[in-house]
This record gives structure tokens, C-alpha cells and sequence, in this order.
């Protein structure tokens, strides 16, 4: 918007003052979104129009209680609307009131900004005194009452902490320890101890951080540089809030670009029908659906909870009296553990003339494939039709017309049952009857005898196979080379054998192997994997979920379990800078970011945050190993700080330091804006000669600590922090009663910069700031804590204006009254 002439905007508005609500409704069918636009009488700005509402204004309340610690207090109010219940929308609404008051739409959760302005006003011209969202809402025949409020209630959500559960993954010690998150750098960190499957030099692996942290500055065992190599962004073991008496593991590494990831792995289903029609509230049987944190949507339901491999451990080849080796390969598509067996059916050696053949059954040898039928290829462009009346499972047979004719005189064919390598020839068909080719093997030619036209053809052929072609290599292959053939259900059996040289064939009539399958991690997506483990009594019951989130681990070479593993380590990213980053203020927006899911540039007063990250460029590291609200973790940076952070009237996040006033402020209030001279606080600030700040704090601190290799070390590692102080003993000249600011835990990390930090706070106290509180005319509404205005009392004499900086506000619209407090 652009800058505002406040004594220009205070005339016009004082004739006749307008407020402007903006809203909007969700259609529950289907997500479309109804823009809403009330104001107290009936306007047409730009392109909306406004229905003119009774319209009963919250009363607003913002203030920042501390210069310190600062702790915003949330926004908030009730929005009441007058609306007459017949009331009919005109050409700029597409609804009515009754239409929207109904269970199918819902305001909640939807944008809403108030404006002001007056009579005569551009739309540019109004201003925003408030932008939040709609919380819970009622109404009646005529009147719907919203409660609203700001950005800063996101700040009561709780960070994610997490507790290693009982895991075939974690070491016993480890069970039910939390697993921190790290802001910044944070030294002296003590990892959590994993256990893995690496069968090694590395057995033990240690989680860094519940999420990602990338940079280590040094891994301390029993507080003595170690070597060490790092995974990135691995997944933590699942903890479980479920009544069924399964458990689940997680796997990684994690692949994808995320910074925090939390995966929510749910039980749909213990009634859905598997492929063999089974169903049931166990592993294998029932479904599960997953999703990752703010998805609006379930992915994937209806999975399986296990997903089968084949397992090589089970193939047995008996009795094996031919030296023949078989191999399975691809990927198992079937959803039940079956009992595969192959079996050899006609002896002999890959690239012989007359191939071996094999079998295969999917149930333990009840039933087998190929089916046993055979297809009929019918010979080909002549009246006369072979059919076969005897045949023996798997026969292969081709049959070719040598010399055409007639049934009982010249016609001739011939035959093989080798895949054509050998061929028994010159054979006559005397007449219809069946003719028996070998053992088992009967074929019958008809006999049409029509006038002209012989019933066979030289050339024409037919004869029958297998639905799937067995083992057979065309043409032959060299000794000792493999042959694949295909199985079902994705598999197919590779095999080998010492080829035709050998007298005894590879491959013997009755050798038979078997194998079955076995349960695998089942993959949700970017590295991330789940199984599922059966346990007593029913795995699951409905609606069963497990979560688990990112973590960073490190493997530690020739470390035992009994060495105390510290780090000092990094975490967060910064969404402006891409990269890991120390300062505070690049910190507070990462946390809103990720954790509150603000906008990292949208929600934010880019140009005050570069301004304080210019003015506080300290290295900063925070451990968070409890359940914390990201308000409290916000306060918790900024301890120490002199700051102020607010949720501006259009909703943009600003934080600035608390610094002497620069004396140019953006409004100046007079007795003619006054409703109650200001009440001062002049004798109430205490002063301080001297101030101390705690800096770079040892979550493990060690009363008798060993291996450290400095003293320095030694001596921080048996207090929780280190300190330091600046002092001006020059105060006390002229404020006897000055005293001494006692410790402040700060977030900071290295000495310097709480030096600095201690010098600047001192500079600011060793001054009176008085405090005043006034109140004043609706001028006021625009304003944002942290605004500097200024204070004249022409009245008393004093002509010129006092420059104030506001901390705090409370709006009153019905009476049009604001009350400001204000520190100077």
C-alpha cells in the first residue's frame, strides 16, 4: 500500500467513518471458495461490492510484555454481523444469506481482514487495522457472530518432540528417551543411541537430531575428539498408538528434499479380500493407508500390511540327482506366501538335441503349469482337418504334409516331437483311423474326398503344444549356458548345467526344487519404508496408527557402547538462505516455517527481519527436548534480546530490536487527540550498572569430566554455562540505587557476540525509559506495535513532541477508542 498522510486520511475519515470486512466460505462437496464483503453501509469499491451490515467491531488487544523475553499476546476478538434475514443479494453476489448459513458451507479457518476508511476513499486509501482468520462462529435469523484472531495463536502449536519406543531398531537404554530438536548450533549435544544391522566396523550408530542436521563441528568420545562418518536425513524407528498387538519398524535413508517429515501409517482395513479371497486382522491380511504431515489427502490406501520377496535361504532342490542348478529371479507381484515347486519331466542337458523339460506348481505340488491341455495349430489351406484323440501332458508336437494327396493313396507326412531336431518321416495315412505316433500320442486325419481337390497339401502343417513354451533352447546353445523361463506372478527360473558332454544329464525326471517367500520392507516413498512384525492375539484393530519423523545419524568407527558420545552439531534451515544458518532471526522464521507452516516470504516483514539479523548477527543454538510451543521456543531465542515481535495489522510477522528511538515518528497525537492525558511511569524503570548474560549452554554438564583436552573445555563441561558480564560503574554516581541485572540465559554460542550483546543491553538500561499510557482517538487504529509516534502537550507547554515507541495496544471500535502503551 502506499504511504499514508495520517493528517490528510484523519480528516476525511472523521466525516464519515467506513469499515470494510472481507471474508470468504468453503463449500463443503467440494472446496470452492465464496468471497464475502460486508462493511457498515452499502459501498461499491473497484470491483466488490459491499453489503451494508450491522456491523459490531471487536475490541483488540496487543502487547509485548517484555523487552527481554519477549512474549506477544495473541489478537483476538468477536466479530458480530447484523443481517436481515430476507435479505436478497443484487448483481455483484452470487448468494444468500440463508444460502450461506447452512451446513454446507463453513467459514472456519477462512481469511478475514478488517479495513478503515471514509466516505469519499479510494479503495487504496483503506488501511488494514486487522488480518487474521475466522475460529469458531453462530448464528441466527439475523445476526453471525465470528471469533477472529492473528497469525500469533499458531504460535501456541506445539513443536514435535519424539520418545525412541521399543524398537527391534533401538538399544534397550535408549527406549523412551527423547529425541531433541536442534535450532542452530548447539554444543556438547548427547546423542541417542541406535543400534543397526551393519555387520561391520561400525555396530552402532547414533541419532543427531529428530530432524535434519547436516553440519558437525566435532563428535567428542568421553569428551575427546572422534572420528566419525555421517547419514544424512535417516528415519527414526516408528512409535506406536495402537491396540493390536503388531509393532512396525522404519527404515531409510531418506532420499527426498523435505526438512521435516512426519509420517502418519494408519490401519484401513481387516476385512478387504486378499488374491486368495482371505481376510483378517493380521500381518498380510489387513490394509493400511499412510500420509505425511499437512497432506490433505490419504496416499495409497489399501495397502498390504507386507510386501513378499523370494527368499533365496528356502530353495532346496530334492532328491537332486542330476547336477542341474536353478536360480529365481524378478520381482515377486503376489500378495500370499505360496509353496512354488519345479519339477524336471523329461531328462537330459541344455543344448542337446532333444531338451529337458520342467513343471512348476504355485501350491505345493497340488496342481501344476503349464495346464494340461493342449493347443491345436490345424494344418493350414486344405479341406482335410488333424485332430489330436491322444495325447500325454506337456507333449510337443509338430506335423508337416511331405507329399500332398488323398487320404488312403500318395498323401505322406511327417513328424517330431523335439522341437524339429529329429524328424520321423515318409509316414502313409491309410485311412481315418487314429495313428498313433509314440507312445501316448495319437493324431486322426480326416478324409473330405471332394472332386478335384486333394485333401492335403505338400507343405501344409500343424501340430500341438503347451500353452507356455518349456525348457528349450532353439537353436541349440553352447555347453554349460543357462536358460530362463517364466514362472508366474513376476518370477522366472534361470538355469544352468554342465551342458552335453557329460554322460549323465543335467537334468533327471523327478528332481524337484522348492522355495517360498519371505516379508520385506514395504516402500512409502522417497527412501522411507515400513514392516510390519505379527505378535500374540490379533496384530491390529481398525484404525491402528504408528508415526515416525527424520533424524541424522553418524557411525563412530571403533567406538564401544560404553563411551559418552557428545557433538557439537548444527540444525535448521534457513528458507531464505537455503543453508544452515546461527542467526536468531533466520531461526524464529525457519521454526514458523516449518512448524507453523507460515509462508517464508508472504507472512513475513522482510525489510524489519533484515534489519535485525544486520543488528543482532549473533550465532545462536537452541536444544529442544520437551514438548514447546513455538511461541515459548521464539521467546526462548530472543531472551536477552532487546526486541520486540508483533503479527502486523496485514498480517506479516515483524521483529525489530528495542533500541533508542530515532526520533521520526510516523504520527504525532496532541490534546486534541487525547480522550485521558497520559498516565507516566517516570520513577518505575530500574536502572542497572551492570549486567550478566549465560551464553553457549552444556545440556550434559559433568561434575567430573574426562578426557577433555583443554582446561577451558574441563571447566565448561562441569557448568551449564558459560558467562559474561559488561559494567559501567559510572551509574552509580549519579543512580546510588542502580543495580545489577541477574543472569540471563541466552541462546547464543560464542563469546564475542555475548560481549557484544551484554554491552548493548547495558547501554540501553543504564538510562531511564519511561513508560506512558494513553488514550486516544481512532487515529491510533492503524498502528502496529513497535511504530514510533510522537507526544506534544502544547497545552502544558511543552512544544515539542516527545518521541514514544508503542508496546503494547488495545482497540475499542464501538467507542473509538485506543489505548496505547508507550516506552520512550
Amino acid at each position: 500500500m502506499p504511504p499514508i498522510d495520517f493528517d490528510l486520511w484523519s480528516q476525511k475519515s472523521d466525516a464519515v467513518r467506513i469499515y470494510l470486512v472481507e471474508t470468504s466460505a468453503m463449500r463443503l462437496a467440494d472446496g470452492a471458495i465464496l468471497p464475502l464483503y460486508f462493511a457498515t453501509r452499502t459501498v461499491i469499491l473497484e470491483n466488490r461490492c459491499y453489503l451494508g451490515t450491522q456491523i459490531d467491531l471487536p475490541r483488540l488487544s496487543r502487547q509485548a510484555n517484555s523487552i527481554l523475553s519477549p512474549n506477544h499476546v495473541t489478537t483476538w476478538g468477536e466479530l458480530g454481523l447484523g443481517i436481515e434475514p430476507d435479505y436478497r443479494p443484487d448483481a455483484y453476489r452470487s448468494v444468500t444469506w440463508l444460502e450461506l448459513l447452512s451446513p454446507a458451507w463453513n467459514l472456519r479457518d477462512q481469511p478475514l481482514i478488517i479495513l478503515e476508511g471514509g466516505e469519499g476513499f479510494a479503495y487504496s486509501e483503506f488501511r488494514p487495522v486487522f488480518t487474521g482468520k475466522v475460529g469458531i462462529y453462530n448464528w441466527n435469523d439475523s445476526r453471525l457472530t465470528l471469533t477472529i484472531y492473528d497469525k500469533t495463536k499458531s504460535l501456541d502449536t506445539t513443536m514435535p518432540n519424539y520418545e525412541l519406543p521399543e524398537s527391534r531398531q533401538v538399544v534397550e537404554e535408549s527406549f523412551d528417551q527423547t529425541v531433541p530438536a536442534l535450532l542452530g548450533l548447539v554444543n556438547n549435544f548427547k546423542p541417542i543411541l541406535i543400534s543397526t544391522t551393519n555387520p561391520g566396523a561400525y555396530p552402532w550408530k547414533y541419532a543427531l537430531a529428530c530432524h535434519v542436521c547436516q553440519a558437525l563441528d566435532e563428535v567428542y568420545g568421553d569428551n575427546s575428539p572422534t572420528s566419525h562418518s555421517w547419514i544424512q536425513k535417516d528415519v527414526f524407528p516408528a512409535r506406536k498408538d495402537a491396540e493390536g498387538s503388531a509393532a512396525m519398524d522404519s527404515f531409510g535413508p531418506y532420499t527426498g528434499g523435505l526438512l521435516k517429515a512426519d509420517w502418519l501409517v494408519e490401519i484401513d482395513s481387516i476385512t478387504a479380500l486378499n488374491s486368495q479371497g482371505s481376510s483378517g486382522p493380521e500381518v498380510g491380511l489387513a490394509t493400511f493407508r499412510w500420509k505425511l504431515e499437512g497432506d490433505t489427502a490419504w496416499r495409497g490406501e489399501g495397502i498390504l500390511t507386507w510386501l513378499l520377496a523370494y527368499d533365496s535361504t528356502t530353495l532346496v532342490k530334492s532328491p537332486a540327482v542330476g547336477a542341474a542348478v536353478m536360480e529365481v529371479t524378478g520381482d515377486y507381484t503376489g500378495d500370499c506366501k505360496l509353496d512354488y515347486q519345479v519339477k524336471v519331466v523329461r531328462a537330459g542337458n541344455i543344448g542337446a538335441a532333444v531338451p529337458p523339460r520342467v513343471i512348476f506348481s504355485d501350491d505345493d505340488g497340488e496342481s501344476w503349469k503349464p495346464n494340461e491341455e493342449s493347443s491345436w495349430t490345424p494344418i493350414a489351406s486344405a479341406p482335410g482337418v488333424m485332430s489330436v484323440t491322444a495325447f500325454n501332458p506337456y507333449d510337443v508336437v509338430q506335423v508337416v504334409i511331405t507329399t500332398g494327396g488323398n487320404v488312403g493313396a500318395a498323401v505322406r507326412f511327417k513328424w517330431s516331437n523335439d522341437g524339429g531336431v529329429t524328424w520321423n518321416t515318409d509316414n502313409q495315412i491309410p485311412d481315418t483311423s487314429p495313428i498313433e505316433l509314440f507312445s501316448g500320442y495319437s493324431v486322426q486325419f480326416s478324409a473330405p474326398g471332394e472332386p478335384g481337390i486333394d485333401d492335403y497339401d505338400a507343405g501344409d502343417a500343424g501340430g500341438s503344444a503347451l500353452a507356455v513354451d518349456i525348457l528349450s533352447v532353439d537353436p541349440p546353445t553352447t555347453p554349460a549356458s543357462s536358460q530362463s523361463i517364466p514362472l508366474n506372478r513376476g518370477l522366472s527360473a534361470v538355469f544352468s548345467g554342465d551342458g552335453v558332454s557329460i554322460p549323465t544329464p543335467a537334468f533327471m525326471v523327478g528332481d524337484i526344487w522348492a522355495f517360498t517367500f519371505k516379508e520385506i520392507p514395504i516402500p512409502l516413498a522417497d527412501g522411507a519404508s515400513v514392516q510390519f512384525i505379527t505378535g500374540a492375539g490379533d496384530d491390529f484393530v481398525l484404525w491402528d496408527q504408528w508415526r515416525f519423523i527424520l533424524g541424522s545419524s553418524l557411525l563412530l568407527p571403533g567406538v564401544g557402547e560404553g563411551v559418552n558420545i557428545t557433538a557439537d552439531a548444527r540444525g535448521l534451515i534457513s528458507p531464505a538462505l537455503g543453508a544452515y544458518t546461527d542467526l536468531i532471526g533466520e531461526l524464529i522464521r525457519a521454526v514458523l516455517v516449518l512448524w507453523a507452516r507460515w509462508d517464508a516470504v508472504a507472512d513475513f516483514d522482510l525489510q524489519a527481519l533484515a534489519a535485525f539479523n544486520a543488528t543482532f548477527p549473533y550465532q545462536a543454538g537452541l536444544f529442544v527436548d520437551s514438548p514447546t510451543a513455538i511461541g515459548a521456543t521464539i521467546d526462548r531465542l530472543l531472551t536477552g534480546l532487546p526486541s520486540l515481535y508483533t503479527v502486523k495489522n496485514d498480517g506479516r510477522f515483524f521483529l525489530a530490536e528495542i533500541a533508542p528511538l530515532s526520533g521520526a515518528p510516523i504520527l504525532e497525537l496532541t490534546d486534541v487527540e487525547f480522550i485521558q492525558a497520559p498516565e507516566g511511569s517516570d520513577g518505575d524503570e530500574e536502572l542497572y550498572s551492570r549486567v550478566y548474560l549465560n551464553y553457549d549452554r552444556n545440556p550434559n554438564a559433568d561434575k567430573n569430566p574426562k578426557g577433555a583436552t583443554s582446561q577451558e573445555r574441563v571447566e565448561w563441561l562441569r557448568w551449564e554455562f558459560r558467562k559474561v558480564s559488561a559494567r559501567d560503574d559510572a551509574v552509580l554516581t549519579a543512580y546510588p540505587w542502580a543495580t545489577d541485572l541477574e543472569p540471563l540465559d541466552t541462546c547464543l554460542v560464542q563469546r564475542a557476540d555475548a560481549l557484544a550483546l551484554a554491552n548493548k543491553v547495558l547501554n540501553l538500561l543504564k538510562v531511564k525509559h519511561p513508560r506512558d499510557k494513553v488514550v486516544c482517538k481512532n487515529q491510533a487504529f492503524h498502528l502496529n506495535l513497535g511504530d514510533e509516534i510522537g507526544v506534544r502537550r502544547s497545552r502544558f507547554g511543552i512544544t515539542e513532541a516527545h518521541t514514544c515507541e508503542i508496546h503494547g495496544a488495545e482497540l475499542n471500535f464501538t467507542t473509538s477508542e485506543a489505548i496505547l502503551n508507550l516506552w520512550r
